[in-house]
């Protein structure tokens, strides 16, 4: 079975790929997996045992070749596309692609054959960009309703290869002259009286996710102060800022900053005791080494879905209705930035390496722990109470109830919210049999009952995705209709009423588990 993962994004949503290597595997042990990813990223695919071809995909170069000037310029840039077509030409028997945009939808169009499975990002007959796959339609949830949504990214990924859940790990191991370079690079701080080393990522890729310098001068003081050592990791434009901490602070205080490889940094990061870090590359490398961290999930950050993917780490947020952030963007004020205090960031830390949690005075920051749930998929948790627990408890438990086959869980709190979760069951299970008659109608031929049904059903849809939409705590479900009936664009109008249905009939059972009901079929 030849395999095909597409990820054209940075290097922390590779690194989110390695557990579904690892589900594919699990699934298909003889399966031949090919990686198409940014070609910096290489290393990342050829560390994973389960891949055995890596494409790199030239991305920067079609952009620098497409912004030529002059009548033959687009020219280059289209025989670079057709040398990568022939690369995918052969065909797949599956074609996994996490990358909700059209370029990559593009890719998954070229790489499939008639008789490839694509799991993800994929281009209609017409062209528009659909999700394809219940749980890649569920991904959709992280993205575009990220309050909601309360399973890890990389969970959903290894969950929609069709694997078990199941405790898995990032994969991105260091050799062992990686670790040896790593530990001489750290015995400067040793030889300084501080060999117990705490790493720090100051730089973010995205700017809105960037904590303020002086907060990191502070939290550098905090750890010094403590017998600590620091060492700050990142690229090699985030050196200045390095450069200037460490000449403010002294000896106590090593700057790596651009001076370590993929494999180097994770050979640093393993003689670390603990890493703090935005949302970034750093962080899922630590991750896949088993270092603990203390995430800081800034702006739109994702902490539920893309946080550290390491049971026992913990992540900061700030204490406000806004966070995570919907539209980074268009914020002027950025709170939330202000709101996570370098004695939050402390305490954390403290926790992390053993004490007891406690809150300064005057916190305006929630803190979660990553935990790994009996099922042995990740779970955040909040130490303390949060207003969105008692949803996300039973969100989780329903969609794993009806997309993996778990056991039903809780209802959602509050009569209101399950009364509405009921009325949404209710419109699901009637689009569902308006589909089945409308599916019995075409097979039959009867064109005008046919069109009346299909009327029927799309009110239906529609009165559902307004119903959901008007609920924060059942947006999420309004999400999941949208991508999932737009996958389903089978040329065969009696193959997508079917699909249709069956898409409905998930939703049906989502909202019964959410209202508190009986999990029987639709009448």
């Amino acid at each position: 079975m030849r395999v095909l993962l597409i990820q054209t994004l940075a290097l922390g949503d590779l690194l989110l790929d390695t557990p579904l290597l690892s589900a594919v595997q699990e699934v298909h042990p003889q399966a031949r997996i090919t990686v198409l990813a940014q070609e910096a990223y290489a290393e990342v695919a050829g560390r994973h045992p389960a891949v055995e071809r890596f494409i790199p995909w030239p991305g920067r170069e079609l952009a620098e070749l497409a912004s030529q000037p002059g009548p033959g310029a687009p020219l280059p840039g289209l025989a670079r596309l057709e040398r990568l077509e022939r690369e995918l030409a052969p065909g797949y028997e599956m074609v996994i692609n996490p990358c909700f945009n059209d370029p990559a939808g593009a890719l998954s169009f070229l790489a499939r054959g008639r008789r490839t499975r694509v799991l993800g990002a994929d281009l209609s007959a017409e062209g528009a960009l659909v999700m394809r796959g219940d749980w890649m339609a569920y991904y959709q949830v992280h993205l575009q309703g990220p309050h909601l949504n309360p399973l890890h990214a990389a969970d959903i990924l290894a969950l929609a290869t069709g694997a078990p859940a199941g405790a898995r790990r990032l994969v991105f191991a260091p050799t062992a002259t990686e670790k040896a370079a790593g530990r001489q690079m750290l015995a400067r701080l040793a030889r300084a009286g501080r060999p117990k080393v705490v790493a720090l990522q100051m730089g973010a890729g995205k700017p809105e996710r960037s904590w303020p310098w002086d907060n990191w001068r502070e939290l550098a003081r905090g750890l010094l102060r403590r017998g600590l050592g620091v060492v700050l990791t990142g690229v090699a434009a985030e050196a200045p800022a390095a450069d200037r901490l460490v000449q403010e602070l002294g000896p106590g205080v090593l700057s790596a900053a651009g001076a370590t490889d993929l494999g180097c940094l994770a050979g640093l990061l393993a003689g670390c005791r603990a890493l703090v870090s935005g949302d970034t590359g750093t962080m899922h490398v630590a991750a896949a080494v088993g270092l603990p961290i203390v995430c800081l999930s800034l702006a739109g950050a994702r902490p539920r879905a893309t946080g550290p993917y390491r049971p026992g780490s913990l992540v900061l947020e700030a204490a406000l209705d806004c966070a995570p952030c919907a539209d980074p963007a268009a914020c002027s004020h950025h709170h939330c930035r202000r709101a996570l205090r370098p004695d939050d960031v402390l305490a954390a830390l403290e926790h992390l390496l053993g004490e007891p949690y406690r809150p300064p005075e005057g916190s305006r920051t929630r803190v979660y722990r990553s935990a790994r749930a009996a099922d042995g998929l990740l779970e955040l948790s909040p130490l303390g109470t949060h207003r969105d627990q008692p949803a996300l408890e039973a969100l989780r438990a329903a969609w794993l109830a009806v997309l993996a086959g778990h056991p039903a869980g809780p209802p959602l709190p509050g009569e209101e919210l399950r009364r509405v979760a009921g009325e949404l069951a209710a419109l699901a299970n009637q689009a569902t049999r308006r589909l089945q008659e409308l599916r019995a109608a075409l097979a039959a031929g009867r064109g005008s009952a046919a069109a009346e049904m299909a009327r029927a059903a799309a009110g239906l849809g529609e009165r559902f995705g307004g119903t959901a939409l008007a609920s924060r705590e059942l947006t999420p479900l309004a999400i999941y209709q949208v991508a999932g009936i737009g996958a389903q664009d089978q040329p065969d109008p009696v193959n997508q009423a079917t699909g249709q249905a069956r898409v409905y009939g998930q939703l049906a059972a989502v909202a019964r588990r959410l209202a508190g009901q009986a999990a029987s079929p639709p009448g």
